[in-house]
């Protein structure tokens, strides 16, 4: 059984047990037993603790089967770009593109788009990440236009 399921029986166990613990007195005087009061109203006290101890006991093994094992917790993944999140350019290897080419195609994709500010962005990480590459050198000859065309000085 796994937690969502046994949190359902649960759940529904708790409800129909208060039901019966609420209901269970009503129908006693309801049907105004004369002759048995008190050994009714202990078989609804017995009944009221039976369904405490039960429900104590499946809230117990819920919380024990939610629980992590006690091994070392582990650290945190380091946070990524949220911007290359939303963009949908992050990779699993660190590194937000795994060639000049790729980042090159984003930045003419950008250009096409008119989106001056993100393509001079990218264009800087090009130059940046990959200093050497054909690309790079393709992209320094037009680095102060886009920075012209992004507004920026």
């Amino acid at each position: 059984m796994q937690r969502g399921e046994g949190a359902t029986a649960f759940a529904v166990m708790a409800g129909a047990m208060f039901l019966v613990s609420v209901m269970g007195p009503l129908f006693v005087y309801g049907f105004r037993p004369s002759a048995h009061d008190p050994l009714l109203l202990a078989a609804v006290a017995l009944l009221g603790l039976a369904q405490s101890a039960s429900l104590y006991g499946i809230s117990t093994i819920l919380r024990l089967m939610g629980a992590a094992p006690a091994a070392a917790p582990e650290p945190a993944p380091a946070a990524a770009d949220p911007r290359a999140e939303l963009l949908g350019t992050a990779k699993p290897g660190g590194k937000t593109f795994s060639s000049p080419q790729e980042l090159m195609s984003s930045v003419r994709t950008l250009i096409e788009l008119e989106n001056w500010k993100l393509a001079h962005q990218r264009a800087s990480e090009l130059v940046e990440v990959f200093p050497g590459s054909d690309e790079a050198s393709k992209v320094k000859k037009n680095l102060d236009y886009l920075r012209k065309k992004a507004g920026g000085s």
